[in-house]
């Protein structure tokens, strides 16, 4: 086993020009992977798979804290503990298994015994095939450092050799993770390249359509659509912007102080990882409380202040939010002081609204609460935001569970889920209410 020692973050021929990087280097980056894709495809499914496995699990035990300290030192931007780093990238990992994989697979572009072959289909006359892109570039965000292993993780085991494009602001996650996998499994890392560039250099985008990868791009709606006039000719880019999430508890019955800190225990985890940064963090719940309990919004309320967010205090100390965060949650306090009820506290912020919406949370550990009295009420809420909504995370009356996921579904909700399960999406599920890899693959059919 490689020690964990600064040979991790020793670099390769291409990574030493990854701060100079031109857009004839990105060219040829592009065709020396494209080129060098038979030698993937001649590792089998269940090989590459087992093979991405045993290097998750020397991640775990050899690496993982190293990794910490460096995604916590370099990654200012974050502010991020160093134990919520670990705990994110572990949590990660503990999903990720051979059979999920496998099964992940499958669900996806087919059995292995299908892959990169014609699969015949008797009641449609003809025979099919997905044909893998030669190159899949993934452009990625800083706001999360799982999402760049989870992009090398899924294009190898599907056969794609890649691209990760980081951020200037966080690229040591996926470099760290890429040295780990030269050292552990170096006939796969030779497939992957991690690099950057900037936004506003339209050489890139020319080269990039010249290169026709597959592209992933995540980002804000406005970066994506720049990236779409950049580029002069058609190039296939699957999109996925910035989404917004929120909570919603509707027990049906009124409930025990026992049960509300308990509830206050799960929603202050959905707030606090990520630091509300990501597309799944809770920034509103909507609160449809029993008739006999009509202050429920208000009881937790406290309880977040009280108990719910002072329990993990220890497990993900709360570092100071920068600056423009700071000043966009007392702008937002300043509001609620006239239009609801605030409480602050050094580990939380709790703001309970009179009139019910979707807010959007600054985060840093600073949830919106409203009651509604009804469905109608929370869809009129929820309506605005349609084409940005992802995750719900949800505490219902059971007898109602399933038509109200219904019409949750159709109110444009991607995904629904536990409260407290909101930043814990399954390595299974779809991204944003799309398949994940199938769309990298172009079907051709064969026919007579």
């Amino acid at each position: 086993m490689a020690s964990t020692d600064l040979t991790l973050m020793q670099l390769s021929p291409i990574e030493d020009i990854i701060g100079d990087l031109t857009a004839c280097q990105l060219f040829a980056i592009f065709e020396e992977l494209a080129a060098d894709g038979g030698a993937l495809d001649s590792i089998p499914r269940h090989e590459r798979i087992r093979r991405l496995i045993r290097v998750v699990r020397a991640f775990e035990t050899e690496y993982l804290d190293v990794f910490g300290r460096l995604v916590t030192e370099t990654a200012a931007h974050l502010s991020w503990s160093e134990t919520m780093v670990r705990y994110v990238i572990k949590d990660f990992f503990s999903l990720l298994s051979e059979t999920s994989l496998h099964t992940f697979l499958d669900s996806e572009i087919g059995p292995e015994t299908a892959e990169q072959t014609f699969v015949s289909h008797p009641k449609r006359g003809a025979q099919s095939m997905l044909v893998p892109p030669e190159v899949v570039l993934h452009i990625l965000s800083a706001s999360v450092p799982t999402t760049a292993i989870e992009a090398m993780i899924l294009s190898i085991a599907a056969g794609v050799p890649c691209v990760i494009r980081t951020s200037a602001h966080e690229r040591a996650s996926a470099r760290f993770f890429l040295n780990v996998l030269r050292m552990e499994a170096p006939e796969l890392a030779r497939h992957i390249a991690v690099v950057t560039w900037p936004h506003d250099n339209p050489a890139f985008a020319t080269r990039i359509a010249e290169a026709r990868p597959t592209v992933v791009f995540h980002g804000s709606d406005t970066s994506i659509q720049r990236f779409y006039q950049s580029l002069p000719t058609f190039t296939r880019v699957h999109p996925f912007g910035h989404r917004i999430s929120f909570g919603l508890i509707s027990p049906g019955a009124a409930l025990t102080q026992e049960t509300i800190r308990l509830l206050a225990e799960d929603i202050a985890r959905d707030v606090t990882l990520f630091e509300g940064r990501g597309c799944m963090s809770m920034q509103t719940l909507f609160v449809m409380p029993h008739a006999a309990q009509k202050d429920l919004a208000l009881r937790i309320q406290d309880a977040l202040i009280e108990h719910g967010f002072p329990t993990l205090r220890e497990a993900f100390p709360r570092t100071p939010a920068p600056d423009d965060i700071a000043a966009a949650q007392m702008q937002q306090i300043g509001v609620a002081e006239f239009e609801g009820t605030v409480r602050q506290s050094p580990d939380g912020n709790a703001l309970v609204w009179k009139t019910a919406a979707l807010r959007s949370s600054p985060g840093w550990r600073h949830l919106h609460i409203c009651s509604v009295p009804d469905f109608e009420t929370l869809m009129d809420a929820i309506s605005p935001h349609r084409h940005a909504l992802s995750t719900a995370g949800v505490y219902l009356d059971t007898r109602r569970a399933h038509s109200t996921a219904k019409l949750l579904a159709q109110a444009g909700v991607r995904r629904i889920c536990p409260i407290g399960r909101m930043q814990r999406p399954l390595i299974l599920s779809a991204h944003d209410g799309q398949p994940r890899i199938r769309p990298w693959f172009q079907i051709c059919d064969l026919e007579g």
